[in-house]
């Protein structure tokens, strides 16, 4: 981290993307994709169409709502946690309606959202699960589940949607 700071290369520099690669084995991706098309495949793969819902959270990168939208599916914003800036997962139970489609946590500041309470809500519901990964380098739940989907934009360069089973 010394190194990166006295060479002021924070972006794009050589050690940036050796750390990218070395974050890419760690999560054990295989499936590059540009982004934001992880989510856009995840909601395709869900059956998100014009006029569903996705029951999300407002506060995260614009590519969150801006994928629900581009399917004319309706974000629908829901509260987060003051302590991790997650999802709330009591707010998830009062925004599910009819036209929801899917839930689609968002993983923020290297902390993965509630998902040992998100994915019972849902599974209760029938709505499938899409775990937008990209503010955590941990592997999320998704990935140890074989249902659902994870989406792990991890940089600008690597990122992946993937069925956890397929993993």
């Amino acid at each position: 981290m010394a190194a990166v700071c006295d060479e002021q290369a924070f972006i794009l520099g050589a050690r940036v993307s050796d750390f990218e690669n070395d974050l890419h084995r760690y999560i054990a991706r295989r499936m590059p994709l540009a982004r934001p098309g992880p989510i856009l495949l995840a909601l395709m793969a869900a059956g998100v169409k014009h006029g569903d819902e996705v029951v999300t959270v407002a506060y995260t990168f614009c590519a969150t709502a801006g994928s629900i939208l581009r399917f004319g599916a309706k974000p629908i914003f829901v509260d987060i946690k003051p302590d991790s800036f997650n999802i709330d997962p009591a707010a998830i139970e009062t925004a599910v309606t009819p036209r929801t489609k899917a839930v689609m946590p968002v993983h923020l500041f290297g902390q993965c959202a509630e998902m040992e309470r998100i994915l019972p809500i849902a599974a209760d519901r029938a709505l499938p699960v899409i775990e937008d990964a990209a503010g955590t380098h941990r592997r999320p739940a998704g990935l140890r589940r074989r249902d659902d989907q994870a989406v792990l934009p991890v940089s600008l360069k690597h990122s992946v949607c993937s069925k956890a089973f397929s993993l």
